[in-house]
């Protein structure tokens, strides 16, 4: 897209970087809180689903270990998306911090719906 004029794409927060244009909508940027509070409005959770729970030793069962781990949640926060694993009841945390900008954002927030 970077070499196309006027092309638009959709990329999430993670890929934001100084060679992509965010797009303000209603005055509200991009940015971590506001996703996670749900005040930007073109911004979608990742849902993942198996059909009945993976065997133990399986390739999804490792997968999934891993996203709900505290490496996996490292791995995906260093890259700048939002842990699942840091902002679910299971983990008794008060804010999360973006690694790439260093917004704090808290766990609190009333708008925020997080689930497993």
């Amino acid at each position: 897209m970077q070499t196309t004029a006027g092309a638009i794409g959709y990329v999430g927060l993670g890929f934001v970087d100084n060679t992509i244009k965010e797009l303000e909508v209603n005055g509200i940027k991009p940015s971590v809180e506001t996703v996670f509070n749900k005040k930007y409005p073109i911004s979608r959770e990742l849902y993942m689903f198996t059909d009945g729970e993976p065997e133990e030793s399986s390739l999804a069962a490792r997968y999934l270990a891993l996203i709900n781990s505290e490496e996996g949640s490292e791995m995906v926060e260093e890259i700048g998306y939002i842990s699942m694993t840091a902002i679910t009841a299971n983990k008794a945390v008060s804010e999360v911090t973006c690694p790439k900008c260093g917004t704090k954002v808290p766990t609190d927030t009333k708008d925020a719906k997080v689930s497993k």
